[in-house]
């Protein structure tokens, strides 16, 4: 090969590298890109899913405070069975009712969450701590509507109808400031202690509302791991 034939495949081999080293910054400057883009989009994830969890651990609190109440005023009226009895007070007789025929459903809104399972986006979140959290809420969750309405049928199926046929729930719910009406049907829920149908009705209605208070404590115990997890990733 001659000098000039040397030349040019010098000038061909430099442009070659050239174009390689080229296209591999090109390469390089888009994979860059594209991992700000996704840490963009992961910080925005993690930022929604913030919110979107303080907002269910807000709703669990409520269910679980509203189920306490449940149990302890059944607790009190099987209390009442098995003891000396005073009357059932007028002024609380609404309140006694609202708690025994009260239910509660779990229902967070998670359009965050489901979004990024379906779309594949949960793969933004680099932790594997807060993708772990997020799965076991879910199947926690998950499990929770099947004693909630274990809980709901039994009120809506059994106690309602029972309650309904033997004291006036109008009176009772309607007319909370007459209170000559409230103390006719307080005498009438007081001698409903004495009904043996009337104490199965109360223990069911306590196990079922025990029973989905403990899935609830589960669910927010999942919550508070979720919330943990989100707090110590990155943000």
């Amino acid at each position: 090969m001659n000098r000039d034939g040397e030349r040019r495949w010098r000038d061909r081999g430099a442009e070659g590298l050239t174009i390689v080293v080229s296209i591999l910054l090109a390469l390089l400057a888009d994979a860059a890109w594209g991992y700000r883009n996704d840490r963009a989009d992961e910080r925005q994830l993690l930022e929604a899913l913030r919110a979107e969890f303080a907002e269910a651990a807000e709703e669990i609190a409520n269910d679980i405070a509203a189920r306490d109440q449940i149990l302890v005023r059944t607790d009190r009226l099987l209390e009442a069975r098995r003891g000396p009895e005073g009357p059932i007070v007028a002024d609380s007789l609404p309140a006694i009712v609202r708690d025994l025929v009260n239910w509660r459903f779990y229902t967070p809104g998670h359009a965050v969450l489901e979004d990024a399972l379906e779309s594949g986006r949960l793969d933004l979140i680099r932790s594997r701590q807060v993708r772990e959290s997020l799965m076991a809420y879910r199947q926690a969750s998950d499990r929770l509507p099947v004693f909630e309405s274990h809980e709901r049928s039994f009120v809506t199926d059994e106690l309602e109808p029972y309650l309904g046929s033997r004291i006036a729930l109008d009176k009772i719910m309607l007319d909370e400031r007459d209170q000559d009406a409230l103390a006719g049907q307080a005498e009438h829920f007081s001698q409903l202690l004495s009904d043996d149908r009337f104490g199965s009705l109360l223990y069911v209605r306590r196990d079922r509302s025990a029973e989905a208070q403990i899935y609830s404590r589960g669910v927010e115990r999942a919550i508070r791991t979720v919330r943990e997890a989100l707090t110590s990733g990155p943000s």
